[in-house]
């Protein structure tokens, strides 16, 4: 893929779980999926943030299109 997901804009979300700002993180991550929308590891980590938040359904949306599933 040509465009370049902004490193300060990753390192943001990464700060926001960092200090388990999740609402924070996930708002970003959309806004990236929305950018980005064939980045499928952005997907995976908003899968895993949904996870945490405990809303099992989403996750499940963004983790769909992973290659290499696992079973919970």
């Amino acid at each position: 893929m040509t465009n370049k997901i902004p490193r300060k804009t990753l390192k943001r979300i990464e700060e926001d779980i960092e200090n388990n700002n999740l609402g924070k993180a996930r708002d970003r991550l959309h806004g990236l999926i929305f950018t980005y929308p064939n980045e499928l590891h952005l997907r995976k980590k908003l899968g895993d943030i949904y996870y945490t938040l405990q809303y099992p359904e989403m996750a499940g949306r963004y983790w769909y299109l992973e290659e290499h599933k696992v079973k919970l």
